[in-house]
């Protein structure tokens, strides 16, 4: 268990793409790829959802604890792995998350219902923690996280307005070409 409060960084680091880097200053989370300097905020929507997640995972099962079966459910090299780490960059947890299947709903000998058919199943995920040969399989999917690219952590809200707030909108262009579009003020005749 990590103490979320603690958590001032995270870093994610697939096998297939670059690892990108999550840290909280006092604007809020920013996103960066680890090998530049460069940041730009992050969207507040992704990291809450890492953050309702990855604190919540439930233990279904012990999958295997044989390490030679690490590449089956894709917890070794080519998981990805999440680190939660502290303000001065001590790792506070650290996860390494495999394959998502779907697990079929089971008919236990019984016509299923046509309903029924149309669910796809529920997804499994497999963990593991680095340094331990136990494979967790967690009823939840998590690649909505770890299938995340730079692009997709990054705020693209370029501005937040409340509707009613706007009173006037100009639109100017090159070339002595503008407009104005004025919100109607409110008449003494509306009841």
């Amino acid at each position: 268990n990590v103490d979320t409060s603690a958590v001032q960084a995270v870093r994610i680091e697939r096998s297939d793409g670059p690892t990108v880097r999550l840290e909280q200053d006092d604007d809020g989370w920013s996103v960066a790829p680890t090998d530049t300097s460069v940041t730009y905020p992050a969207s507040p929507q992704s990291v809450n959802q890492l953050f309702s997640t990855l604190p919540t995972l439930e233990v279904n099962a012990v999958t295997t604890r044989q390490p030679d079966k690490h590449p089956r459910y894709g917890v070794d090299s080519t998981g990805t792995t999440i680190t939660m780490l502290s303000a001065n960059d001590e790792p506070l947890g650290k996860l390494i998350v495999g394959r998502t299947e779907m697990r079929r709903p089971q008919s236990q000998g019984r016509r299923q219902n046509p309903m029924q058919r149309m669910r796809r199943g529920t997804p499994i995920t497999y963990v593991r923690q680095p340094n331990r040969p136990d494979v967790y399989s967690v009823e939840q999917s998590l690649r909505s996280i770890t299938n995340r690219t730079l692009t997709d952590w990054r705020e693209k809200r370029l501005w937040s307005l409340n509707r009613s707030d706007i009173r006037r909108v100009d639109f100017t262009f090159p070339g002595d070409s503008s407009f104005t579009m004025q919100r109607a003020a409110p008449s003494d005749t509306t009841a």
